[in-house]
């Protein structure tokens, strides 16, 4: 029978950690997946998490139906899941409004270093996926592969902006996409998100929330041209919270994507089995990617 290996001596699974970044703000991560020595680096990199669901740190689950962590036990990969800035027990030393894409690579890398992770993939949700592409820009020598699940693209001014979500777009005409969040100076922000007698938003949005919401609409350190890695990109036809069309741009601009198409799948969130061959795609990507793909393909599938 052919034994599972060994987590790798000094990785404790499961537990919060944190380290100070040259930034002087503390973050929080912790590891999942098998860990074993040999098992490549992962990053992982959640989006928008109300303090209720989980630590952000386990954002990897939420792109699995199954939510619980240990779902990500068999997963050949050292996985390093990070809370970024502004949630969990991750700090911000400066106001959200004031927080950049460059200062949160700053807090990322922070945290792989002290893992000793030379090299590593990237799985991105939602907002994390903006994250993910400066973390490459930044390092890419260091950067193996990216998996984009239902990641949001750049709300700035200068990117495409659609009339509704999930358009239908014909064969060859411009991409574009909407942005489906209440941004700061909305009605629903100011009433909502923002308004200290919100009990909800008060008690259950951290501040790092409050910073996407503010970093997506402003401008980008990378061209997508330029992110030179294998790009694995997952989108879902029932996605109501970010724009699937987000998914279709950034793989006809990343010249190295690969774009799956999951019918019926809402945001970020697939049935287990969808979950796990992903990852192994992933993993093959790491492991066995020699060539990259002349351009951007889609493959639709079933639920």
């Amino acid at each position: 029978m052919k034994v599972a290996p060994e987590a790798e001596p000094g990785i404790e699974k499961g537990k919060i950690l944190s380290v100070t970044s040259p930034s002087g703000r503390v973050i929080e991560y912790q590891f999942a997946g098998r860990c074993a020595p040999d098992d490549p680096w992962l990053l992982a990199l959640h989006g928008q998490v109300p303090k209720i669901m989980y630590p952000a740190s386990a954002g990897i689950r939420l792109a699995r139906k199954d939510t619980k962590l240990s779902g990500t036990d068999a997963l050949p990969f050292k996985i390093v899941g990070v809370a970024r800035p502004g949630y969990d027990g991750s700090t911000l030393n400066k106001s959200y409004k004031e927080m950049a894409y460059e200062d949160q690579v700053v807090d990322i890398l922070a945290v792989m270093d002290r893992v000793g992770a030379g090299k590593f993939a990237m799985a991105a949700t939602s907002s994390g996926g903006t994250v993910a592409l400066s973390v490459a820009h930044k390092v890419p020598d260091r950067v193996t592969a990216i998996q984009l699940d239902c990641c949001d693209a750049s709300y700035a001014p200068g990117f495409p902006k659609g009339k509704k979500m999930n358009e239908p777009l014909e064969d060859g005409a411009p991409i574009t996409y909407v942005d489906g969040a209440s941004r700061p100076g909305s009605c629903m922000f100011n009433c909502c998100c923002n308004n200290p007698c919100c009990c909800f938003c008060v008690c259950l949005i951290p501040k790092g929330f409050l910073m996407d919401l503010y970093i997506e609409t402003g401008p980008v350190p990378y061209k997508l041209e330029d992110i030179k890695c294998p790009v694995q990109i997952i989108s879902g036809t029932a996605d109501d919270q970010v724009d699937p069309n987000c998914s279709k741009f950034h793989a006809s601009k990343l010249p190295n994507a690969t774009l799956d198409v999951v019918r019926g799948m809402g945001h970020c969130q697939m049935e287990n089995s969808d979950f796990d061959e992903k990852m192994h795609d992933l993993h093959e990507l790491v492991t066995g990617w020699k060539n990259a793909p002349e351009q951007s393909v889609m493959r639709a599938e079933s639920p």
